[in-house]
Formats: structure tokens, C-alpha cells, sequence
């Protein structure tokens, strides 16, 4: 199989975003998907939207399925004009698709996806910069505890672990927030003790302590099948 990490995110007032990962480190890619912003599909259920998701809508043979497009450049109409794609590193129908159906069912307005979950963490860690701070959860998946012990540390990133569940997680994280947090991760349910933090005001702290914080959530147990921390939580 695949292991696929995915961003969703979605910059309001640049205040918050999610991620859904899964699996240790590798590649990337990008794309961004904001049809309309004022479409909603909100009275579809999740499951309509998987089924009812034409992926290959555009694609010149009439495929039912998405085709897998596994070339590395894409032929020019000229030497002057140029196609939606040139390069599978910048741009790649296959990863589009699953990029346009990721958005949708997090309720973001774009959707990035790496080959696996620690390349997704390891982008959301680079809203970090020398001599910030990054918020961690104190029960928090081991490849992400390395990443930013081991290597984020090595760039002038400081790491601060606080226990984000249960009724007291938004207390314990208005405690622990400065003028230098750059970042607030959590993952929910955490890994591997299984508390629920409560994200909606998790965000309210973020947002109320902080003008550029951004808080970023780990949906690799819920899924957006059965949580979307963007279009349900912390949207506002």
C-alpha cells in the first residue's frame, strides 16, 4: 500500500490549519484548490462526497477511474505555450485529484500531499523559525517527538511539552504561551495514551494569545471520515 500524509489547510487571518498523517518520512508536492469559496456542500454526507467525486472528469480518454500518471515531464502544446503541467515534481494530475477530494472532505480550502505522514509533519514544523517556540502535545506520536528533538532543535527551535487533554488542556496551554510560539501541535486522540483534547478551544486559545500562532492538528486515528478539525472545530 501507499502511506500517504497529507496538509489541509486553510489561512484565516493565517490562524489555523490541519493535518492528517500517517507513517515516517519522504517526498512532496503541492497544489492549491479554493473553487469557490462561497460553495458549500455541507448537507452531503461524507460518504456521498467520496462516491460522487469525479476525479477524472478532465481527462481526454472519458476514464471512470483516475489514471495513474507516472512520468516525471508532460509534453508542451509549443515552444511558447504551455500546459497545466510540465514536471511531476510542481504538478501532477493523479496527485491533484487526491489533493482536490482531500480538501473537500477536511473542509479546507487547499490540500498538500506528501508520499507519507513525517514529510507533512516535517513541512508544518517549517512555520518555525529560529528562535521560536513550538507547543507540543506531552503524548505525542515518537517520529514527531524525534523530529523536533533531534532536528528542529538543531535549527534554534524550541520544543515545550504540555499536556493538551482533557478539561484542563486549554489552561495548561494559556500557561505555557509567549510572545515566541510560533506553533501549537496536537494530535487527537493522542499517541498512544488515547486522550481527546478538546481542539475547539484549543483554538480559541491560540487565537486569543496569539496573532501569529498557528495550531496544527494530527487527524491520522479520526480521519476526516470521522473528525475534520477545519470544517467542524476550528474554523472560526
Amino acid at each position: 500500500g501507499l502511506d500517504v500524509g497529507t496538509v489541509s489547510a486553510i489561512f484565516n487571518a493565517g490562524s489555523s490549519f490541519s493535518s492528517s498523517s500517517s507513517g515516517g518520512g519522504g517526498g512532496g508536492g503541492e497544489s492549491i484548490w479554493c473553487e469557490d469559496p462561497n460553495k458549500t456542500d455541507d448537507d452531503l454526507g461524507v460518504e456521498t462526497k467520496i462516491v460522487s467525486f469525479n476525479a477524472a472528469k478532465n481527462d481526454p480518454h472519458g476514464s471512470a477511474v483516475m489514471p495513474l500518471y507516472q512520468t516525471a515531464t508532460f509534453a508542451q502544446p509549443s515552444a511558447t505555450e504551455f500546459g497545466p503541467y510540465d514536471y511531476t515534481r510542481s504538478g501532477n494530475p493523479t496527485r491533484d485529484a487526491a489533493q482536490k477530494i482531500l480538501a473537500e472532505l477536511d473542509g479546507g480550502c487547499a490540500s498538500y500531499v506528501f508520499s507519507t505522514g513525517m514529510a507533512a509533519i516535517m513541512a508544518v514544523t517549517r512555520f518555525a523559525q529560529s528562535g521560536d517556540e513550538v507547543i507540543l502535545s506531552d503524548d505525542s506520536y515518537g517520529g514527531t517527538y524525534r523530529l523536533l528533538s533531534q532536528v528542529a532543535s538543531r535549527a534554534g527551535i524550541k520544543t515545550t511539552y504540555v499536556d493538551l487533554s482533557g478539561e484542563e488542556g486549554p489552561i495548561n496551554l494559556a500557561n505555557a504561551m509567549n510572545s515566541k510560539t510560533a506553533l501549537v501541535m496536537v494530535e487527537s486522540p493522542t499517541n498512544p495514551m488515547m486522550r481527546v483534547c478538546p481542539l475547539q478551544a484549543l483554538a480559541d486559545v491560540c487565537h486569543s494569545h496569539s496573532s501569529r500562532a498557528l495550531l496544527s492538528v494530527d487527524n491520522t486515528l479520526m480521519s476526516p471520515l470521522l473528525m475534520r478539525p477545519l470544517g467542524q472545530l476550528i474554523s472560526n
